[in-house]
């Protein structure tokens, strides 16, 4: 069940109509899922793009980020933002947003993903209560891994509750290169590191290339079991 936030209504800007539904998500949390609904001023029956955001966004980022969806609703396309368990709104007290999704590998990506996987079916339900337009579902990064899990799963969910088509950004159909292609680690120790050369200098490389590879073993460990688990 979907229903309007008590904590803000719908306003009208010049593009449309913005609104935030909230429900009951069916996660182990059982926290309140949000859905952030942004729709065209035309368009009595608009398709709608489902989509969710990547790892460890805070609530505190949404100032600063650029919107590249807003051109969508001015061209017609409902939009509805997801935000995923354990970031943004449903962050849990003294953790930071996605934090738990990484401290609890493997089994925290099984939790995360069966909840945003439903969650994304749930809101797709209630899109279709509103007219016959095309869904799409969609998303960046982890977000994109969501909603290709979420379009496997439809398969055996009611018909009401597929997507139509995906919009998917950031994307790969192999988290193991992710993980272990020499080039993607470099990439990761360069961005967050900083020292990558200056480790290679010091013969300190191997080490922390060691030390990486097992961080994103673990995710890559989680990641699989929760796509195998959500896929059968």
């Amino acid at each position: 069940w979907i229903r309007p936030s008590c904590r803000s209504g719908a306003s009208q800007p010049d593009w449309g109509r913005e609104s935030w539904r909230r429900f009951r998500s069916p996660g182990p949390d059982r926290d309140l899922a949000w859905a952030h609904v942004l729709e065209p001023a035309t368009g009595a029956e608009p398709p709608t793009l489902i989509y969710a955001h990547g790892l460890s966004v805070e609530l505190e980022a949404y100032d600063q980020m650029v919107d590249g969806l807003a051109g969508l609703v001015e061209q017609g396309v409902r939009v509805i933002r997801l935000e995923a368990p354990w970031h943004v709104r449903r962050t849990h007290p003294g953790w930071y947003g996605g934090e738990l999704f990484i401290a609890t590998q493997p089994l925290g990506a099984l939790d995360l993903f069966q909840a945003a996987v439903r969650e994304m079916g749930i809101v797709a339900g209630w899109a279709r209560e509103q007219g016959a337009g095309r869904i799409a579902f969609g998303g960046t990064s982890m977000g994109a891994l969501t909603a290709q899990l979420a379009a496997t799963h439809a398969r055996a969910w009611p018909k009401h509750h597929r997507p139509d088509v995906l919009f998917l950004v950031t994307t790969s159909d192999s988290v193991a290169a992710l993980a272990f292609v020499p080039p993607h680690l470099a990439s990761v120790l360069e961005r967050f590191r900083g020292h990558y050369q200056r480790l290679e200098e010091l013969g300190r490389q191997a080490p922390v290339q060691k030390f990486f590879a097992l961080v994103l073993a673990v995710l890559s460990l989680g990641i699989l079991a929760a796509t195998f688990t959500l896929h059968k």
